[in-house]
């Protein structure tokens, strides 16, 4: 008879996992006041006035209404800039942290709902 030493994963498949928080849609209600949808189907109403006041050099410019309308959402991100110069983790819009993040970037992984 032959011996199977094949190893099985014992991690759960992909689809029992919980996903990683991540912003799915967002929609400006005012400047700088925006509704932010995510993945787990709550949103938020975030005022970003606090948070974009205290941008400083480069960063300013987005301190507009006309630049802040050019957001897009990429890799469940909120981001301004063609590169991403403000990105801002779903985690601390989910609960409204932007001035003291809560998320790590080396245990983003272990923050799930």
């Amino acid at each position: 008879m032959r011996q199977n030493n094949v190893l099985q994963s014992s991690s759960k498949s992909r689809s029992n996992k919980e996903k990683a928080l991540t912003v799915s849609d967002a929609v400006i209600i005012e400047p700088f006041v925006m509704k932010v949808f995510f993945n787990n189907h709550q949103y938020r109403i975030i005022d970003f006035r606090p948070f974009f006041n205290t941008l400083k050099g480069d960063y300013k410019k987005y301190n507009t209404p006309t630049a802040f309308k050019k957001f897009i959402i990429k890799n469940g991100e909120l981001w301004w800039g063609k590169n991403a110069d403000i990105q801002l983790h779903p985690i601390d819009i989910y609960y409204n942290s932007l001035l003291h993040p809560l998320h790590d970037e080396f245990a983003e992984d272990l923050i799930t709902l």
